[in-house]
């Protein structure tokens, strides 16, 4: 034993570099500090009522994992009685631009918990209540959107804690009670978003024992926060369906982003390596960290700063008009990050992107892809997610069509699910006798024809559409084969902040 004051044990958890072995002991001693009293509560629950459940409410999975959580113990110690009971969190408390606001944090919290679940994400709508926090519309569209991750229904936090009650929120109700019928429809299906096909986005609940402190951050707990997210939040946005997992899977292409792969072995790394990998700029330095560069078509890298270049851009080298419309599409880089690596790629890489300055001189490869000897395909990207202005400067048109092309190119078997031009929220979730398909319009603008692209084969089966009571329909959407893939046409306007679901039978 040895005696340590409190800013002795801060220093060491949060040192730079390796973690030190303390951090393990101290996230140990917080996990037990949950764990023990939630066990103590739920006995001391039954004995004072047995019918009495209990549930979950919980914040951000990454900070979660800052305060050594263990998901499946903590449930354990909560109990079933019959199914898991929780409230994940689902931001924003507030009505913000609904294109930047995907549920992957309230997702993410489901993927960390095991099976059978009851799910009731929160709707909040504090602290001022009614429209003034969001609107009705808004607020429905979240109700919308749960569903397609397997909710089967939903916490409203409607009151202003000033004691006024439900005094603000009038009308509420009845926006609340129309999409009802629906909601209940989809319900029926038996969603589970473990089975949430598209890109995958791997995670590690363990991650703030591995991460590497940076000397420049500041010494508080703050600094063992991942961005496990990051990915989940761009590939919302560009119109990509996605679902987490946990550890590799060889069907269908991984996203890992920030110090992620920092929580994996090298046996896990070279799985990954096997199948189809896409990496952010901390990824990418990781593997180089492991002397993986050459798995990843990368021989060496440094670190750049954008702010150096002006206004620099990204241009797609291998762009087609037949594809983009132009010859050479360009897009922002300048507000995307501050900092960028600058890839050095090996000579059978292929640069499929390339960042320029303002009078188009070659700075470094934006994206390299590269088949290694292993026989998978690792796409390396040159920015940080999330940084400066990033959901200002990364997203257009022609990143959403270069992302969507790519991963149909490198799988072209996966049962991927894009949304074609127009930026819509797309879920695809295998059922035990067929699929769900659920589209969202996050944006202000009516869609008045959706268009879908998937992979995998055309399917055999009918495809039908829910109606607003609740009905499934055949005959409203058609499905035809492309080049890659297949495609889904559904000729009914989906207004904004609103939903379409669709069931395909086997």
């Amino acid at each position: 034993r040895q005696s340590v004051t409190r800013q002795e044990v801060l220093d060491a958890i949060l040192a730079p570099g390796r973690p030190h072995p303390w951090r393990a002991q101290w996230l140990e001693l917080w996990r037990q500090t949950m764990i023990e009293p939630a066990l103590e509560l739920r006995q001391a629950v039954q004995r004072a009522n047995a019918s009495t459940r209990l549930a979950l409410m919980s914040s951000t999975p990454d900070v979660h994992s800052m305060e050594g959580r263990d998901w499946h113990a903590l449930q354990d110690a909560l109990g079933f009685e019959p199914v898991f009971l929780t409230r994940p969190h689902l931001a924003p408390y507030t009505e913000n631009c609904a294109i930047q606001a995907p549920p992957d944090c309230t997702r993410l919290t489901i993927a960390n918990l095991k099976r059978p679940l009851g799910i009731y994400p929160e709707l909040e709508n504090s602290p001022r209540c009614g429209v003034y926090s969001k609107s009705k519309t808004y607020t429905t569209m979240e109700c919308l959107e749960s569903v397609c991750y397997g909710s089967h229904g939903i916490t409203i936090n409607h009151f202003d804690m000033m004691g006024n009650g439900t005094g603000l929120d009038r009308g509420f109700e009845r926006a609340l009670s129309e999409p009802k019928d629906v909601l209940d429809a989809v319900v029926k299906l038996g969603i589970d978003d473990d089975r949430a096909q598209g890109a995958a986005v791997l995670y590690s609940p363990d991650v703030a024992r591995y991460r590497h402190a940076s000397p420049s951050a500041a010494k508080e707990m703050g600094a063992l926060r991942n961005n496990s997210q990051g990915w989940s939040s761009a590939l919302a946005i560009l119109g990509i369906g996605y679902g987490f997992v946990r550890q590799p899977v060889s069907d269908r292409p991984v996203f890992v982003c920030d110090q992620t792969l920092r929580a994996f072995d090298d046996q896990t790394i070279n799985s990954l390596l096997s199948g189809v990998l896409v990496c952010d700029a901390p990824s990418v330095e990781i593997l180089l960290e492991r002397g993986l560069g050459g798995m990843i078509g990368v021989q060496s890298l440094k670190g750049g700063i954008l702010n150096d270049l002006a206004y620099a851009y990204e241009e797609i080298t291998n762009g087609s008009a037949g594809t983009y419309g132009l010859e050479r599409p360009r897009m922002s880089a300048s507000r995307c990050s501050h900092n960028i690596i600058v890839m050095q790629p090996a000579g059978d890489a292929s640069v499929r992107t390339m960042l320029k300055t303002a009078d188009h001189d070659d700075v470094a490869p934006g994206m390299i892809v590269y088949r290694n000897s292993l026989g998978g395909v690792v796409v390396s990207t040159a920015y940080p997610l999330g940084q400066a202005q990033f959901y200002m400067g990364y997203f257009n048109c022609f990143r959403q069509m270069l992302w969507q092309e790519l991963l149909f190119e490198l799988c072209p078997s996966a049962r991927l699910i894009a949304s074609r031009e127009f930026p819509l929220r797309v879920y695809r979730t295998l059922l035990d006798s067929g699929e769900f398909i659920g589209v969202i319009n996050p944006t202000l603008d009516v869609r008045d024809e959706t268009h879908l692209k998937l992979g995998g084969s055309l399917p055999a089966g009918r495809i039908e559409l829910l109606d607003r009571t609740g009905r499934w329909l055949e005959g409203k959407a058609s499905a035809s084969a492309c080049p890659v893939g297949w495609k889904i046409t559904v000729p009914v306007p989906l207004e904004p902040l609103k939903a379409m679901y669709l069931r395909i039978n086997s």
